[in-house]
């Protein structure tokens, strides 16, 4: 996993650089993000027990842009996406934490003013890379990994 997670960082930070010689219809952008999960779960008809979870970390994005004009361009890019959920079972004292990384390959346009204000859409594609799975059990931690 750190492996992987290292060649993808050195590649996205690779094609950030390459491209910096490049005319302006050619960029690329980077950018992160911080998710805020919540899970809705019916364990035997209780629906209490979500616990928010926040991930700032590991959640990158590189995007190619190309811009036909000022006004119509195109993206793609590859980006990296740490999400999970909370769990505390109704009536115990179980916490459950579930989280995945996956790879994403995002494809999209965008129209308006590509200088100041425009639109966007798309679609991307996730590829699960590793999964984690946790359970505390007052001073106990059971876990498993897999990649």
């Amino acid at each position: 996993m750190i492996k992987f997670l290292t060649s993808t960082l050195l590649l996205l930070v690779g094609l950030q650089l390459c491209v910096s010689a490049q005319d302006d219809k050619f960029y690329t952008t980077t950018s992160g993000e911080m998710i805020f999960s919540f899970a809705t779960i019916d364990n035997e008809g209780n629906g209490n027990g979500g616990v928010m979870r926040w991930s700032p970390f590991f959640n990158l994005q590189n995007m190619a842009n190309y811009d036909f004009t000022n006004a119509a361009g195109v993206f793609t890019g590859i980006n990296i996406r740490n999400i999970g959920f909370i769990y505390d079972v109704h009536n115990t004292n179980i916490r459950k934490k579930f989280r995945k990384y996956n790879v994403g390959i995002p494809v999209g346009h965008k129209h308006g003013n590509l200088k100041k204000l425009f639109i966007y859409g798309g679609y991307e594609i996730e590829f699960p890379i590793n999964y984690k799975e946790k359970t505390f059990e007052g001073d106990r931690k059971t876990g498993f990994n897999s990649s």
